[in-house]
């Protein structure tokens, strides 16, 4: 059995394998996409920016994807830790969390999304290095397509046939003991 590592130069220290991919282009992300399509025979792409604040705000408007009040150790931004600033497993903050149960929204790493304003990509989402007011699920930052930003990644969406979509509804329901 082998077991391997990343290792960081900086550090020396194995990398924690469950984090966030970043440090890419948006368009590095679109090719990935396209690329899991192909692999998985289903269709991923990046989010709208109106499809990412949907899933971080939900259905009541709110200001950060747990509600409307800030907290620095609700998410990994400045403030959330003392000591250097490496990401966190996926998932680490509990209360990083939206309505909908999408995870990891306001802080450690930064999302491309699909749409453009002009030659430029919109970023949403906070990340370790930002400030309360940049991780307001309302904020973004532009970017330029072919640029690598740090503490910049992505997450992708992935398109339900019909039948997928019921299923999954069936699933989601059964899980929180709601029999149809």
């Amino acid at each position: 059995e082998m077991n391997y590592h990343i290792m960081n130069p900086m550090t020396e220290e194995a990398f924690e394998l469950n984090c966030a991919i970043e440090m890419i282009t948006q368009e590095d992300a679109i090719a990935y996409s396209h690329w899991r399509s192909k692999e998985d025979g289903r269709c991923y792409k990046l989010p709208s920016a109106l499809e990412w604040e949907k899933a971080a705000r939900g259905t009541d408007g709110r200001i950060y994807p747990w509600g409307n009040g800030f907290d620095s150790s609700f998410c990994q931004v400045l403030g959330s830790y003392k000591d250097e600033i490496l990401a966190n497993p996926i998932g680490y903050f509990k209360s990083d969390c939206s309505p909908y149960g999408v995870c990891d929204l306001a802080g450690s790493v930064s999302e491309y999304t699909s749409d453009l304003i002009g030659d430029r990509c919109i970023v949403k989402g906070g990340n370790r290095y930002s400030r309360e007011q940049e991780v307001c699920c309302a904020s973004y930052v532009l970017s330029a397509s072919n640029f690598v930003r740090y503490a910049t990644g992505f997450r992708l969406v992935h398109f339900f046939s019909h039948e997928e979509h019921e299923e999954s509804q069936r699933k989601i329901k059964k899980k929180k003991n709601i029999y149809l």
